[in-house]
């Protein structure tokens, strides 16, 4: 069974999609941007694994061995 990675789980088209997705397969790993949003997201589907709060345009870079901090980007 795979599980489900989704950003903007908080409001709007990824609210429905993590709440469908958690009904369909029940493995679902949330995004949010911020604590608050995150807590939302939970309390609408409370069946997901977890939330992950966060910039995801890092955590994407992260996942593939890029320094963690914007700062140690070499900008040419």
């Amino acid at each position: 069974m795979a599980r489900v990675f989704i950003t903007g789980a908080s409001n709007g088209l990824g609210r429905i999609a993590a709440h469908s997705s958690s009904l369909e397969s029940g493995r679902v790993v949330m995004h949010a941007r911020n604590e608050g949003r995150g807590e939302e997201a939970l309390a609408v589907v409370p069946s997901a694994e977890t939330v992950v709060i966060g910039d995801p345009r890092l955590m994407i870079v992260n996942r593939m061995g890029v320094p963690e901090s914007p700062d140690q980007f070499t900008w040419t």
